[in-house]
This record gives structure tokens, sequence and C-alpha cells, in this order.
């Protein structure tokens, strides 16, 4: 946090992690590489937004003040920060472009990734969108959408109150699912909490 007259001038949101799930952002090669060498990658600090690989700001300066000043404060007390807290490093994750490059200026590291975002073109409906697609892609999606439903597939989206600690609950178990599928899951060594 940086202070300015009193007043709270800018905040990084970080978190104290012990592993590193729910982050979207597979660094399970960096940790299992850095406790091979004979480091301890855990604890981390996790500047991000948990469950969420949405591109946001992390630096969160009050309008008005000199940004280049607090971005600065922010930076060198997320270091400051580790050290007090023992972190292996600080971890700035979906940060917009600006913050990125800026926090590259400051000695960070810049980590590489890939997202793809839909968009809707204008589509007045489900089948414009697949009137775009070639025959072949029209197929796959809707033999996808004709099996899940056959399945008994149901979506219901939920929003403010109406998730409740029971959909977080769920959400987390289908997160940890899909991680343990993919990965070997968040059970090998290099994730498990120390």
């Amino acid at each position: 946090m940086a202070r300015l007259d009193d007043a709270i001038a800018g905040i990084v949101p970080c978190y104290l992690k012990s592993h590193s799930q729910g982050e979207y952002v597979f660094d399970r090669g960096w940790a299992d590489a850095y406790e091979r060498a004979g480091g301890r990658y855990y604890p981390k600090l996790q500047a991000s937004v948990p469950f969420t690989p949405a591109a946001g700001p992390r630096l969160l300066i009050r309008n008005g003040v000199d940004t280049d000043r607090i971005g600065t404060a922010l930076a060198s007390g997320l270091v400051a920060l580790c050290g007090v807290t023992k972190a292996s490093s600080a971890h700035v994750t979906f940060a917009r472009e600006a913050e990125w490059k800026f926090l590259a200026e400051h000695g960070f590291l810049q980590r590489n990734d890939q997202q793809f975002h839909w968009h809707n073109e204008g589509y007045g409906s489900f089948e414009d969108f697949l009137a775009t697609l070639n025959s072949r892609h029209r197929k796959a999606i809707r033999r996808e959408r004709r099996d899940a439903v056959a399945s008994g597939i149901t979506i219901h989206a939920l929003t403010g109150s109406d998730i409740t600690e029971d959909a977080w609950d769920a959400f987390f178990d289908f997160y940890m699912d899909t991680g343990s599928r993919k990965w070997a899951g968040p059970t090998s060594p290099a994730h498990s909490s120390r």
C-alpha cells in the first residue's frame, strides 16, 4: 500500500500462497526446477483475481496522484513484501499491458502467455455465428451441443447473492478435477502445501 498525505494512493491486493492452484498460469515446471535446484518456490506472493483468468488492473492507483511515483512504490513494496514473508517471488498475473511493461521496467520478469477471446461480431443468433464457420466446424459444434443436451447437462447462470457456498464448493471441485485430469493434479510434489 502506498500512502500520500495520510490517504491511500495505491494498493496491490495479493495473497501469500503455498501452491499454484486457481491461477490459470501453469508454473509447475518453474516450481519443480527451482526446488530441484535447492530453492523453495513456496510460499509465493500472488497478485491476481482468484480463479479468474481475466486481465485487469493489478496496481490499483488513485486518480489524481503521480502514477509513476505510486506505481514505483507499489512495485518496490511487492519486492519488500517478499522479503518480509519469505516468499520466493511476486507474481502479478493477467495485468494489463501497460502494467506488464511498467513492472518489467522495475525489474519484474515478463511472463508471456496466450489467451483466446471470442467477440460477438454482430451475430443476431447462434445460427448466425455458425454460418461463419466451415461445414466441419458447424457439424462438430452441433454434435457437441446435441450430446450435452442428451446427457442432461444444464447451465445455470448465477450472479451476486445467488452464488451460494455450495456453488463455490462445486466450482472448486470442478476446477480441481480439471487440473487433476490434465496435469496430474494438485497433489504432485511441486503443488503440495508446505
